[in-house]
């Protein structure tokens, strides 16, 4: 019988950390085989075409690409700007070898230089590309509302504007509650785990014959 607790004791145990553990993995290697892709299809791009316009088009129809092909990839870069900031942040901050160990490539300075370059330029051309599409379109039609001197757009634009903000306000803060409420579950079911597994070690101590 008390066997049989410890083995229940340690299944679960392990279950309550290795669930986890192995999700969470999955999402890193699926979006770490993203950012490859990415990767080495943006150092094609850079070797075969020297306009930076013609690059940008390309670089957009690859993160569409990728995005559609990789969930956890289009999770956590939602715009091609994110990416390619994801990109200028690790081939500047680490080593090109620890670089080149991970991805299986490396960047030159020029082409580290010419990726921020362009980075700048689609965030003059489209400022709001970082936005979700809803939001985004909204922010374009104040833009043409105020290029325009149209009041009454510009006014129902700002109208709409402010209810979809105040709705976004609650659904965060509705989205915390529920977080701190997952959070203290989960800590009480690890603590749970924790002590049906001690109680189970020492009752097969406690019970074994003393030698």
């Amino acid at each position: 019988m008390q066997e049989t607790l410890i083995k229940v004791g340690s299944a679960v145990a392990l279950l309550a950390f290795y669930i986890p553990f192995l999700v969470i993995m999955t999402r890193s290697v699926g979006a770490k085989s993203g950012r490859r892709h990415f990767y080495r299809s943006l150092k094609n791009i850079f070797e075969r075409e020297k306009d930076n316009s013609k690059a940008i088009d390309q670089i957009s129809i690859i993160y569409r690409q990728v995005s559609e092909n990789n969930t956890e990839f289009s999770k956590k870069y939602r715009t091609p700007i994110d990416i390619c900031e994801d990109l200028l942040s690790r081939a500047t901050g680490f080593t090109s070898f620890v670089f080149k160990l991970h991805y299986s490539l490396s960047f030159t300075p020029e082409e580290i230089s010419r990726l921020a370059d362009i980075v700048k330029s689609i965030e003059t051309e489209m400022p709001f590309i970082s936005l979700s599409p809803k939001y985004g379109n909204q922010l374009e039609m104040l833009k043409l509302a105020y290029t325009s001197n149209d009041v009454d757009l510009g006014s129902n634009g700002l109208k709409q504007l402010a209810k979809d903000i105040k709705f976004l306000e609650s659904t965060i803060e509705n989205q915390e509650r529920k977080n701190r409420t997952s959070t203290w579950v989960s800590v009480i079911g690890v603590i749970l785990t924790i002590v049906f597994g001690a109680v189970s070690i020492f009752q097969v101590y406690a019970s074994s014959p003393n030698l």
